[in-house]
């Protein structure tokens, strides 16, 4: 399979991975072939890039952690939950469910980069911001309960937008002061939702306050700082940033997971360094299926990413920046030609 940009998606091509609304409802199965209504259908979701099939690529897999039932699942609590009276239970089995999954699964890194339309952007953020966490949380060696406790904070973090007007939610201008101002209230909101559902869990109930704060003083709602900033609400910070980046969103598409990684670990005065390194490990930042620029002046699509090294995947050469494509691919291991750096991530036109 291949990560292309909607605007290359080729009449008569295949989607690769199904796209999920925010329920978990399937809008495009997995093996769909794209007619004028399909890419019309995706084109219309605000997409900016899905995996397809490509005959050149059949050996190229991505681990998305998270199994499609799990997925679904989680995406169909989420929904519901988010639209209901809150409860101490509440997506409690969902954490549980999340954190077996990322034990089970997520033992390496993360190759897959997630493909949401616009208007499920808060549930699939709500889940994928929480997984991420967990994986950071298992790099600190947290036990079961902090990893629960983590995920349900996640999951429920932006319940505040319930509060916000849709508008808000899909504005495509540049906020107003006043409007700015508005949207921020949705931290402060949410975490007096959590009052009294997560009371017996206060780090949890305290990633919906913190995860817009920086440590710079810079944030919101509150503009705390440094270590008046708990852990979870660092993690929360970061993995709250890093989906928020690497997402479609209605001012602009979705950065690649190299754009956003660096994006993070270029502000160390607001971001924990630490914790940004330990995310930053746990994902394949050139991940499977995506076209990269070598300085050779030559284009190739990662087709593996070994755990040992993850910044030199491996790349299968297709063509050169200048629109040439080779009629014979090769492979090359940049773990073994050091001499060759990757420049960037992009969005190549599909084979």
């Amino acid at each position: 399979m291949r990560l292309v940009g909607v605007g290359n998606l080729r009449i008569g091509g295949q989607i690769a991975r199904p796209i999920l609304d925010a329920d978990g409802q399937t809008l495009v199965p997995s093996g769909q072939f794209v007619d004028t209504a399909t890419k019309r259908l995706i084109q219309d979701m605000r997409i900016s890039r899905l995996y397809v099939v490509d005959a050149e690529m059949a050996d190229v897999e991505v681990d998305p952690i998270l199994g499609p039932e799990a997925y679904t699942d989680l995406l169909q609590q989420t929904y519901q939950a988010l639209s209901q009276e809150l409860r101490a239970t509440t997506l409690r089995d969902a954490a549980r469910l999340l954190v077996r999954e990322v034990k089970q699964n997520g033992a390496g890194l993360l190759t897959a980069v997630d493909v949401r339309p616009l208007n499920a952007y808060i549930v699939g953020h709500s889940v994928w911001g929480a997984m991420l966490a967990v994986l950071v949380g298992r790099s600190l060696k947290y036990g079961d309960a902090q990893l629960l406790n983590l995920a349900q904070g996640m999951l429920v973090r932006d319940v505040g937008t319930r509060d916000l007007r849709e508008e808000l939610l899909t504005a495509e201008h540049t906020f107003s002061d006043e409007e700015y101002r508005e949207t921020q209230e949705h931290a402060r909101h949410g975490f007096d939702m959590l009052k009294d559902a997560l009371q017996s869990s206060p780090l949890a109930r305290s990633i919906a306050l913190f995860h817009h704060e920086r440590l710079d003083g810079s944030g919101y709602p509150r503009g705390a700082r440094g270590d008046d900033i708990p852990q979870f609400g660092r993690i929360g910070a970061i993995c709250d940033v890093y989906d928020a980046l690497t997402s479609d969103r209605p001012h602009r598409a979705a950065m690649a997971p190299d754009q956003a990684i660096s994006h993070i670990l270029a502000h160390s005065d607001q971001f924990d360094a630490e914790l940004a390194r330990a995310l930053a490990h746990r994902i394949a930042i050139y991940p499977p299926g995506i076209t990269v620029m070598l300085d050779t002046g030559d284009l190739a699509v990662v087709v593996a990413v070994p755990h040992a090294n993850p910044l030199r995947p491996i790349v299968r050469l297709t063509g050169t920046w200048k629109g040439v494509r080779y009629q014979h691919l090769r492979d090359i291991d940049l773990a073994r030609h050091t001499d060759i750096r990757i420049l960037s991530s992009t969005l190549e036109p599909a084979a």
